[in-house]
């Protein structure tokens, strides 16, 4: 059992390591997905409830859980690739991308919300909401995809 949580821990390691270097290369952040920490908590207290638990590798396995959990909710537009958000985000590189559309919203309070949705060639769909403008980050994204990759804009009133 020590055996397995030491490599579990160096894989939690390197799994923080890899997400704070692709975090890193976020130009536009997107808003924070609280779900991937609130279940990384939830799961980790469950966790912890096993007899297991009074063992230093095995709390820090949870501990580096933890982190990665929280880590996980941050993403948005990279310099290289987009930065998923989620428990189990990823990066994706932009030329993969088959179609990218932008939703802006209006809220209530006079906040305005942008919804990103990027479909890539594979059919996987991947949504990120930005605190900034459209134009802001139709420029940011321009700059990073192909150029045979379209970005519409579409109005929620619209559809």
């Amino acid at each position: 059992m020590s055996i397995f949580v030491l490599i579990l821990d160096v894989g939690m390691f390197a799994s923080a390591a890899y997400s704070v270097y692709w975090q890193s290369q976020i130009i536009l952040r997107a808003r924070y997905n609280y779900f991937s920490a609130i279940l990384g908590i939830v799961f980790s207290a469950w966790i912890l409830a096993t007899p297991a638990a009074s063992n230093w590798p095995y709390i820090v396995a949870v501990s580096l859980f933890i982190l990665v959990s929280i880590m996980n909710g941050v993403g948005g537009v990279g310099s290289r690739r987009l930065v998923t958000t989620g428990f189990f985000s990823r990066v994706i590189d932009y030329k993969t991308f088959a179609e990218v559309t932008l939703i802006p919203i209006d809220l209530p309070g006079g906040k305005n919300r942008v919804v990103g949705i990027f479909m890539t060639s594979t059919q996987q769909r991947v949504q990120l909401t930005f605190n900034q403008t459209v134009e802001a980050i139709r420029s940011e994204l321009q700059k990073h995809i192909p150029d045979n990759v379209e970005i519409n804009v579409e109005n929620i009133n619209q559809l």
